[in-house]
């Protein structure tokens, strides 16, 4: 059993990261958590989470007025849903912020 968990920076954005945990058995994955993070009120907090909680992948929209989103996706690949989370993340960052209330960056 493997476990991996590290950050990725946002081409330079000092307010916003990606955080990836997956855990895997054999080389597939077995559990993961992929969230989008943005530094707000001087910590980090998470905006988006994609998580296996609850025995299914799914994706947690947690916006900044304490109201919660949550959509289940069906993907049972989590090797193929990791890339598939971060790719996301990576691309639609802006958009998630905005929808989410956190979209203003902080120092």
């Amino acid at each position: 059993m493997g476990e991996k968990d590290y950050f990725i920076d946002l081409k330079g954005i000092k307010t916003c990261r990606i955080r990836v945990y997956v855990k895997t058995e054999k080389g597939v994955v077995v559990d993961l958590v992929i969230q989008l993070e943005q530094w707000h009120r001087a910590q980090w907090v998470p905006a988006i989470r994609y998580d296996c909680a609850h025995g299914q992948l799914h994706i947690d929209i947690l916006h900044q007025d304490g109201s919660k989103e949550k959509r289940f996706l069906g993907e049972n690949n989590l090797n193929q849903a990791a890339t598939k989370a971060i790719d996301d993340l990576k691309k639609n960052w802006t958009t998630y912020l905005r929808r989410t209330g956190y979209g203003k960056e902080e120092e």
